[in-house]
């Protein structure tokens, strides 16, 4: 049996959402990532860069939440 793996293009939105939210505490080492197996490496890079992405905004605002109190 051979898997055909998916690109991002080809998965669900919802398996975007959860990807990138797992991808996101996985950024911030709070759990092991967890992706779908049947994605391409190119597909789990792209979550990973989401996730960094995310996670860099995040901080972003919460620096400026706090200068502003």
């Amino acid at each position: 049996m051979q898997i055909k793996f998916r690109e991002w293009s080809e998965l669900t939105e919802d398996e975007r959402i959860d990807g990138i939210y797992t991808a996101r505490a996985w950024v911030r080492k709070e759990f092991p990532l967890l992706l779908p197996a049947d994605i391409t490496p190119a597909c789990k890079a792209k979550f990973i860069d989401a996730a960094e992405k995310a996670e860099r905004f995040a901080q972003s605002c919460k620096r400026t939440l706090e200068a502003m109190a």
